[in-house]
């Protein structure tokens, strides 16, 4: 059995393969293209049982930043690429760390990106409905949970103007610990807080369109 899937890191800038035992990435800023890292090996895991192995197969990035993988088999289990933007072992695979609630058979739903608006002045400027558009949203609030959080927190937030953006964690000194991008393609991101002492932390979104959200985050391990 071959399995394959292909899947973009969010910001573009890697591509992610599965060849059923294998899951290599490919990162397009270097020179040779042809170079790749070997990021997860299948670990041997059946889904109940055998012949029910949870292969790497079909790829999709979701509104959340992480990239789904099916395993090519009747399993109820997905693999989940936590962090695709990373590079190498940074990426950070979960092998069969979704469970779902029945058995999935390969199959990967495929989901439009309604964040998508018209690029003036090309071929995509016709995306419209006949409604009249609001083109000027604001950035107006930032929404954390769990708070406190232990492990993780999930930021929630709407970016306006179909704009990138960023997430800065600041600490009680002003100063800046960590930053992560933000795009307009989604509008949640779950945050690990191995890399964070305990304390309460400032979380700062910007958008590119010059608008900014703030609330606070309790870490606590």
């Amino acid at each position: 059995m071959v399995g394959f899937g292909l899947a973009f890191s969010p910001d573009g800038r890697k591509i992610y393969a599965s060849s059923t035992l294998f899951l290599y990435q490919f990162d397009l800023d270097k020179a040779n293209l042809a170079a790749y890292d070997t990021v997860a090996i299948w670990d041997g895991t059946y889904a109940p049982s055998p012949p029910f192995a949870t292969y790497f197969l079909i790829q999709a990035l979701r509104p959340d930043g992480k990239i789904y993988i099916t395993t090519g088999n009747g399993t109820p289990t997905l693999h989940t690429i936590d962090y695709p933007d990373s590079s190498g072992m940074a990426c950070h695979v979960s092998q069969h760390s979704i469970v779902l609630p029945t058995i999935n058979a390969s199959t990967c739903p495929t989901f439009p990106n309604y964040f998508l608006g018209p690029v003036v002045g090309s071929i995509c400027d016709s995306l419209g409905v006949g409604i009249e558009e609001n083109n000027n949203l604001s950035l107006k609030e930032i929404h954390i949970y769990p708070n406190p959080a232990t492990s993780y927190f999930w930021l929630k937030y709407n970016l306006p103007n179909n704009k990138d953006g960023w997430m800065g964690i600041y600490n009680t000194q002003g100063e800046l610990v960590q930053k992560r991008r933000l795009y307009c393609s989604t509008t949640q991101l779950q945050y690990y807080t191995d890399a964070l002492k305990n304390g309460l932390y400032f979380i700062e979104v910007q958008s590119d369109a010059a608008t900014k959200a703030s609330a606070k985050v309790l870490v606590i391990h």
